[in-house]
């Protein structure tokens, strides 16, 4: 799954006080690229004043950064994307953005709201049962606490 990530949408999802707006934009970048088990596209509106006639993009680890072209919006560059894409079911689009959303869905894209999407990259607390196994770390982990715990007397 590709996930294609309408920037500014998530942007103000996160910070609805964003500003300055560079600043905010790096910081949630530096977050995505973080993210290594997902292939993610984000894109944001261009600059006005520094936009190019084609779209700019940028790799950082597994972040696909796309802004937009000159005279032309990120939501409406999305879309043509999109519709170019030979099999639209390999792509979700992350927004909240409605216009988007009916527009993904008519060119059979799979859709996330930009809230599930922030919930999928929180970090899980882990259940602790059969079909969800302690990782070898979290068990050396409490053995080190328990072996503590005993030679201190505290059974």
């Amino acid at each position: 799954m590709i996930y294609v990530i309408d920037g500014y949408n998530l942007l103000f999802h996160l910070d609805p006080e964003a500003n300055p707006l560079r600043r905010s934009r790096e910081e949630i970048l530096d977050l995505l690229a973080k993210v290594s088990h997902l292939k993610l596209e984000i894109v944001f509106d261009s600059d006005r004043d520094n936009a190019l006639d084609i779209p700019s993009r940028t790799l950082l680890g597994n972040l696909d950064i796309v802004f937009s072209p000159r005279g032309q919006s990120a939501d409406d560059w999305i879309l043509e994307y999109l519709a170019t894409r030979k099999r639209p079911k390999l792509y979700c689009l992350v927004t909240h953005d409605r216009e988007l959303i009916n527009g993904a869905k008519e060119l059979g894209v799979k859709v996330m709201a930009t809230s599930a999407f922030v919930k999928k990259l929180a970090p899980r607390k882990r259940n602790f049962d059969k079909t969800n196994p302690l990782t070898p770390k979290e068990t050396e982990e409490l053995r080190t606490i328990f072996e503590q715990n005993f030679d201190d007397g505290n059974e």
